[in-house]
Parts: C-alpha cells; structure tokens; sequence
C-alpha cells in the first residue's frame, strides 16, 4: 500500500488489515500482528522484534545467519522463509479480494505442507547428481522424509523363468521409525508389470494407514518417470496399472514419487528378492518380526528390538 500511495494509486499507505501502520514490505511480512503468530508458531519459532526488524533485506540476513549452520541448514530456512511469506502474501490477497478471513493455523499448515514437499522433491536432482558423479563410494544412503510427511519405500524383483516376481513396500514416519511393511508373490509377464504393482501396493498400504502426506520412494526409472512424466513413456503392460497409481496419489493431501538409487532402498530392495523367501505375503504393522529387523538394518538405521 505504501508503494501504490507513492505511484498516485491509493488514497492511503494504511496496512488494509489492521488498519493502524502504513504497508511497507516490512510491515506486510513482519510487522503486522496477526504475522507474528506465523513466524512464532512455525518451525522457526521467530519472534518479531518490532524495533529490531527495520530492513527487510537485513532481517534476511541475520535470520539466516541464526539458524543455517550448514548448507543443508541454509536450504531449509531459505525454503521456509520464501513459502512463509509467499503463504502470508496469499492470505493476505485472500481477505481482500475474496473477504476471507484469516485463519493463522490454516496458513501454517500450508507453510508445513508446501516446504516439506519442497524439500522432499529437492532429493531427486541431488540424489541423481550423487549417484551420477561420485566416483569415491557411489553410496546413498536411505533419509527419513521431513514433517508431516511419511516414505513408502517400494521394489520389486522378477524372475523370467518363473514367469513372475516379488514386492516389498517398507513405510517409515519423518523420524526414521518402522510403522509398516508387506512382501507379495504375483505372477506378471514382465519386470516393468511387478514394478507397477509395487508402486500400487505402496499406495495401498499408504491409504489404509490413513496416510495424508506420502513420499513414494522407487529405484524404477521407467516407473517414476511415468508418474512424473507421460504414462505414454513407458510399455502399455503398465499403463493401466500406473494410471491407478495416480489416482491413488490424487487421494493423498500430499504425495510425490521421486527417483533413489539403488543404494538409498536396500532394505525394501532385500525385502522384495527372491533370497527372502521365509518372508511372503505377509503384512507386518508396528512391530516387525526378527527377519524384518534384519532388512530394515540394510538401510543402516536403528530398528525395533
């Protein structure tokens, strides 16, 4: 507002919400009061210091400074911050041209949802570089997805003389915790068929555990890219099998699909091969038996006793 008074197009540089302070950049971001309650009640848990934060560009800087202590720190906050004010703005529009209210737990919930999956499609191109480049190890490991988000890991093997494979689906929360896991037998003419259906059982799964947020995690390209791309890109065995699985995505509040490497799923990648045949057909939720403990540890991550 205080730009439009100063270009001639307001009669006023009066903030329209609380109608006490002019609009400046600060004021909308920062200052107005029913900010404060965003930024205190979000993942940073900022305080508004109204005397402190007279420069938009300086606040920046020194809220960075705070909280980034690595460049994966840094990525976090920034990601933050930018959908916090993008959200801010949003509502703000919303109330004025569409005389919404504000509803402060709404647009954090919004904040949550849209950094989270941000950050957790942020993996694939970093993922795919490491996997890609680094000659040293070639590793990457298995992460647990950010908040609210849940990571259903999904794999499958086949076996051309048997005419037919296995899946595995492993599901675990934003702190790394086991909450879920299956192991099908299915007869299916070819490789890309099983993976298919092993992206389908992840989203089972995912809905009968009443999931809302999900990250569908795969080491099939030809299966991701469709999701991600065209169903046209892959065989036409698949496509039906795949265009359910994008319905089952449209469920979710939430839901992406990205790329790991082979390195980043053993523990579903044990789960579904054909050397782990005392495990089949078969859910485990909770608490996994012994055998399962043991794939799980292929990830190299602490596990249920």
């Amino acid at each position: 507002m205080v730009a439009l008074y100063h270009r001639y197009s307001s009669a006023s540089p009066t903030c329209p919400l609380c109608h006490i302070h002019d609009e400046s950049v600060e004021h909308l971001f920062l200052l107005c009061p029913w900010v404060a309650a965003i930024w205190f009640g979000g993942a940073l848990t900022y305080r508004v210091d109204r005397n402190a934060n007279t420069s938009w560009g300086g606040w920046l800087v020194a809220l960075f400074q705070a909280h980034a202590h690595s460049n994966e720190d840094l990525q976090r906050v920034m990601s933050y911050i930018a959908f916090s004010c993008w959200h801010i703005w949003k509502a703000r529009c919303r109330i004025l041209f569409q005389r919404k209210p504000i509803n402060p737990f709404q647009v954090l919930s919004n904040i949550s949802t849209s950094g989270a999956g941000f950050l957790t499609a942020m993996p694939c191109s970093s993922v795919h570089n490491v996997h890609m480049h680094s000659q040293s190890d070639g590793q990457v490991n298995w992460l647990p997805p950010p908040f609210p988000f849940y990571k259903n890991n999904v794999n499958a093997s086949w076996d051309a003389g048997m005419g037919g494979g296995y899946v595995g689906v492993v599901i675990r929360d934003s702190f790394g915790n086991f909450l879920a896991a299956t192991r099908k037998s299915l007869r299916e003419s070819c490789v890309a068929v099983v993976e298919a259906v092993a992206v389908q059982y992840g989203y089972e799964l995912g809905h009968e555990l009443g999931q809302t947020h999900v990250v569908l995690e795969s080491d099939s390209q030809q299966s991701i890219s469709c999701l991600r791309g065209s169903l046209s890109n892959g065989i036409w065995e698949a496509f039906p099998i795949l265009a359910r699985c994008l319905k089952f995505g449209e469920a979710f509040q939430d839901c992406c699909w990205p790329w790991i490497p082979r390195s980043g799923n053993l523990a579903v990648d044990h789960l579904a091969s054909h050397s782990c045949v005392e495990m089949c057909d078969v859910s485990w939720v909770a608490r996994p038996p012994s055998s399962l403990v043991h794939v799980l540890n292929k990830d190299g991550l602490p596990c249920p006793p």
